[in-house]
């Protein structure tokens, strides 16, 4: 299926919500076609990808009840107990086994204003239904 016959399943299928963009190819615009009929929903790579697509570079997820996100706690004396981190120190974060089914996701948008409803909504989209995103946007990733 090609040209205006790509548009018109298009059309059939999504309406107005799917509408060639200028200059794409037919190609280009069948995969969206198919990654829209068969989306991938409700992983952290899907809320990764959203993203990474709308903001132009990776964000950074981390999920409460993750050790790997949260890191633990060490001390000077022994610093690879716990995987070095300690109180202040910029890569921890506190995690929780009581708030299940959240994340906080900070992209890296370069200000400190708050995300755009955009944003926000094609986040919500591929998020489980029930579950809770807290977002932010900063300057960058680092720390």
């Amino acid at each position: 299926m090609v040209g205006a016959f790509l548009d018109m399943f298009a059309a059939d299928f999504f309406g107005t919500s799917l509408p060639r963009k200028q200059g794409e190819s037919d190609d280009e615009y069948r995969k969206r076609i198919q990654e829209a009929l068969f989306p991938s929903l409700g992983t952290r790579p899907d809320v990764e990808n959203t993203i990474l697509y709308e903001v132009g570079r990776p964000g950074r997820l981390i999920e409460p009840r993750n050790a790997a996100d949260c890191k633990g706690l060490g001390s000077a004396a022994a610093p690879a107990i716990g995987g070095g981190y300690g109180y202040g120190a910029p890569g921890l974060r506190y995690g929780a086994r009581m708030v299940p089914f959240q994340l906080f996701a900070q992209l890296p948008t370069g200000d400190t204003a708050p995300p755009s409803t955009q944003t926000l909504t094609r986040i919500a989209a591929v998020m489980p239904a029930g579950t809770i995103a807290w977002t932010q946007d900063v300057e960058s990733l680092d720390g």
